[in-house]
C-alpha cells in the first residue's frame, strides 16, 4: 500500500510543473473560445432582438 502511495506522489510531482507550465496556454485558448461564444451569443441575441 505505502509502495503506492509513493509511486502516485512521485508521479504527481513529476506532472504537477509540467500541468503548471501548461495552464497559461489552456487557459487563453479557454478565454478565447468563452470571448467568441459571448460575441456568437451577443449577435444571436441583438439579432432576434431587432
Amino acid at each position: 500500500m505505502k509502495d503506492n502511495l509513493n509511486r502516485v506522489r512521485e508521479r504527481l510531482t513529476w506532472q504537477a510543473p509540467a500541468i503548471f507550465l501548461d495552464i497559461p496556454i489552456g487557459f487563453r485558448i479557454y478565454q478565447t473560445i468563452i470571448f467568441a461564444l459571448l460575441i456568437g451569443c451577443g449577435l444571436i441575441v441583438g439579432l432576434i432582438g431587432v
